[in-house]
């Protein structure tokens, strides 16, 4: 999701999370320079999600 535009999306209740594998560095999800305004998310959950920006968790998202 790298540089995804990601402007006025409802992305209600979405959960960016990660694949368990052998490689702890593996499978995470990376939203580094995706653009986030306007997105709806409402009950978003990420964990251990690469490149998340900051403040957004002030909005409800449940991060971690």
């Amino acid at each position: 999701m790298r540089d995804a535009d990601l402007r006025d999306t409802d992305l209600s209740y979405a959960r960016f999370s990660y694949v368990v594998t052998h490689d702890p560095e593996y499978g995470r999800t990376d939203v580094t320079g995706a653009r986030w305004n306007g997105a709806d998310l409402r009950g978003v959950t990420a964990e251990r999600v690469i490149g998340w920006p900051r403040g957004l968790s002030d909005s409800g998202v449940t991060s971690g």
